[in-house]
């Protein structure tokens, strides 16, 4: 099918019954990685682990974002700090993936469920 997704995705869309269900496994696997659950919090981890020059000032910018974000959303309630939003605790090791998803859906980053939008919306 060719080297890259879009090469995947080019077969699977102009190909006949019999090829699409082939191809479609490896869709769904390749899918997986863009499901909300999984999505955010392996974007989050790599984004703020800031190992990359790409991905430098990633947590200054968020500091930033979420500033707006708490005032516009959390009405000003909530952690001060933009880490403290995304972990349960404070140590750091239990991510609230529900709330890193928020402030992307807010952001734009990644489509908003009802949930989100009520609360956007409160």
């Amino acid at each position: 099918a060719g080297r890259y997704p879009k090469d995947l995705g080019e077969a699977a869309v102009g190909s006949d019954k019999r090829r699409r269900r082939q191809l479609s496994v490896y869709c769904d696997r390749y899918a997986h990685f863009f499901r909300r659950e999984f999505f955010v919090q392996k974007a989050f981890e790599a984004l703020n682990a800031e190992h990359t020059p790409e991905h430098s000032g990633f947590r200054h910018s968020c500091a930033t974002l979420y500033a707006a974000y708490r005032g516009a959303v959390l009405r000003g309630s909530g952690p001060e700090e933009f880490a403290e939003y995304c972990y349960r605790d404070e140590h750091f090791t239990e991510f609230d993936a529900a709330a890193a998803a928020r402030f992307l859906a807010w952001l734009g980053v990644i489509r908003p469920t009802p949930a989100d939008l009520e609360a956007f919306d409160a």
